[in-house]
């Protein structure tokens, strides 16, 4: 009689342990959440303005802006050679593109080098690989056609960067 009470009580506790157990499915936990924006001359990879210096800003909200209101004749080819910067301010070496967004007759490439991140607008999937702490200047050119009435050039340029270990 004992053994079978022992027993009884020994299911009645598992069957309980297993009830607590499948009725506990969902847990909700709270994590404190920092969101930060910051300038883009002071993020892991900044993009500063290079030369000529009048034709890059960073406005207030750390966006980097080209103006070039000042060209009257549509029908020609501009270069510069050191339209804006890009520094590495992380502690790792890093590779980066960028992506063309709607801007016609754009061509970049760094500065000085046969490599293209966009050629005549389309983006050629070239990677720079800039050390930490290390600084590039981008050669921007526009080529607009002849057969072009409207010399405007609006887009956005995104820059896309990933970690690499490289010696």
């Amino acid at each position: 009689m004992r053994k079978i009470a022992i027993l009884l009580l020994l299911i009645l506790f598992i069957s309980v342990t297993a009830v607590i157990v499948w009725t506990y499915t969902t847990a909700a936990v709270a994590n404190p959440c920092e969101i930060r924006i910051v300038s883009t001359d002071e993020a892991l990879l900044a993009l500063s303005p290079g030369a000529p210096e009048n034709l890059v800003d960073v406005n207030d909200d750390g966006i980097l802006n080209f103006n070039f209101s000042f060209q009257k004749d549509v029908e020609q080819e501009f270069t510069f050679d050191e339209l804006f910067r890009v520094t590495n301010n992380s502690a790792d070496n890093i590779e980066f593109t960028i992506h063309n967004d709607g801007i016609s007759y754009i061509t970049i490439k760094p500065h000085g080098s046969e490599d293209f991140f966009i050629r005549d607008s389309v983006h050629q999937n070239y990677y720079y690989r800039l050390p930490a702490g290390e600084t590039t200047a981008l050669e921007v050119s526009f080529s607009v056609p002849a057969d072009v009435k409207d010399g405007k050039l609006e887009g956005k340029l995104i820059v896309n960067a990933r970690a690499v270990d490289y010696k």
